[in-house]
C-alpha cells in the first residue's frame, strides 16, 4: 500500500501533535526498518499491507498524546540512545545539565569516582557519567523492577555493565552493603525477572563487583554501607493538580509527583543521603520550577548548597550540595 505522508500528517495535526511530519516519518522508519534520511524529500512510501496496519496503529497511539519515546521504546540523552518503557521517566534535555555540572566539578576524566544514582530509571544519568569517566563505577537504585531491567539493558548496550550495578530498592531503605553487591555477582538473569520480595540485584561478573568495591572511593563502613563520591538524582517534584502536557502523563506517576507540596522526595533524600556520602562528596540534585528556596530550607546540617545551576531558559534546575 502507498503511505501518503500528507494524509497521516493531517491526522496528527488534528490531534494537536507538534512536528507531525517528523513523527510520521520516524514511525514509518520504526516499522519498515529504513533510516530517516531515506525518507527525506519523499511525499509517500510503498509498504506492505501488514506494515500499513502497524503504522496506522502507531499513528493512533500518537494521536492520544503518547510520546514518540514511549511508542518507539527509546530516547536520546547525552548523545546516546537509551531504551525506555512505561515504568521509566523519559530522559529529558534539561536533565543533561546534571551531567554537564558533574563534568565541570570533576574535569579530569581519568579520575576514579564512585557514583550513586537515586531513582535511576533508564540509568541515563549514571551511565552518561560512567561513559565520561572510564575508571569509575556506580550503583543505581530504583523501586521499579521493570525500570531496573531497562537500566541493565542500557548499561549492556553502552558496554558499561562491568562498572554499573543496579538494585531494585526504594531509596528510603538503606543503601546496599558491599556484601549484597558481591552476592549480586552470582545471581542469574532470571532472578531479575522474578517476583520482587526483597531488593533484587542485577547479574554482573564477580570480578567486576569486587574490583569496583576495592576502589578507594567506595568505602565500606563497619555497618556495611557504601559511601560515594558523587550522588545523582532527578526526583519526583511535581505537585498534584499541576498542569501537565499529555505526553508527560504517560510517564509513571511515582516518577513525577512529589507529595502534596512536591517536596517529599527531597525530605526523604536529605534524611538518608548524608550517610551515603564520603567527606567532600557532592550531590547533584534536579529541582522543579520555583522550588529552589524551599529545597534550600530542607538541607540538613552537615551538608550545604554550593551552587544552583540554571538551565538554558534561566530557570534554577540543578542544586549542587556538598558534604562537609
Amino acid at each position: 500500500m502507498l503511505v501518503k505522508f500528507a494524509d497521516l500528517v493531517g491526522i496528527l495535526e488534528r490531534a494537536g501533535v507538534e512536528r507531525p511530519l517528523k513523527d510520521i516519518k520516524l514511525l514509518v522508519c520504526s516499522v519498515c526498518g529504513c533510516s530517516y534520511g531515506d525518507l527525506l524529500g519523499l511525499p509517500s512510501v510503498l509498504v506492505s499491507d501488514s506494515d500499513f496496519m502497524r503504522i496506522k496503529g502507531l499513528v493512533q497511539r500518537r494521536c492520544t498524546g503518547e510520546p514518540l519515546t514511549k511508542i518507539l521504546g527509546a530516547a536520546s540523552f547525552w548523545e546516546h540512545r537509551f531504551l525506555t518503557n512505561h515504568s521509566t521517566l523519559d530522559p529529558r534535555p534539561e536533565s543533561e545539565i546534571i551531567v554537564e555540572t558533574v563534568l565541570r566539578y570533576f574535569p579530569h576524566r581519568s579520575q576514579t569516582l564512585s557514583f550513586l544514582d537515586l531513582g535511576t530509571g533508564t540509568g541515563c544519568l549514571l551511565l552518561s557519567c560512567l561513559y565520561e569517566y572510564a575508571y569509575s563505577n556506580g550503583l543505581g537504585i530504583d523501586k521499579s523492577e521493570k525500570a531496573v531491567q531497562i537500566a541493565v539493558k542500557n548499561a549492556e548496550d553502552l558496554g558499561l555493565l562491568e562498572r554499573a550495578h543496579f538494585f531494585v530498592q526504594d531509596w528510603n531503605d538503606s543503601i546496599p552493603s558491599c556484601q549484597n553487591i558481591i552476592d549480586a555477582s552470582i545471581c542469574s538473569a532470571g532472578a531479575v525477572l522474578g517476583a520482587v520480595s526483597a531488593p533484587i540485584p542485577v547479574p554482573v561478573q564477580p570480578s567486576a563487583c569486587i574490583q569496583s568495591l576495592s576502589l578507594h572511593s567506595a568505602r565500606e563502613l563497619p555497618a556495611g554501607t557504601l559511601k560515594f563520591d558523587v550522588v545523582l538524582c532527578n526526583p519526583p517534584y511535581i505537585q498534584p493538580g499541576a498542569t501537565l502536557s499529555r505526553e508527560v502523563l504517560f510517564d509513571p506517576p511515582e516518577a513525577l509527583f512529589g507529595g502534596e507540596d512536591g517536596l517529599q522526595a527531597y525530605r526523604d533524600i536529605f534524611a538518608m543521603i548524608p550517610n551515603s556520602m564520603v567527606s567532600g562528596a557532592l550531590l547533584f540534585l534536579e529541582i522543579g520550577i520555583g522550588q529552589s528556596s524551599d529545597v534550600l530550607h530542607l538541607i540538613p546540617e552537615g551538608v550545604s548548597c554550593v551552587e544552583i545551576v540554571n538551565d538554558l531558559q534561566g530557570i534554577p534546575r540543578v542544586m549542587v550540595i556538598k558534604k562537609a
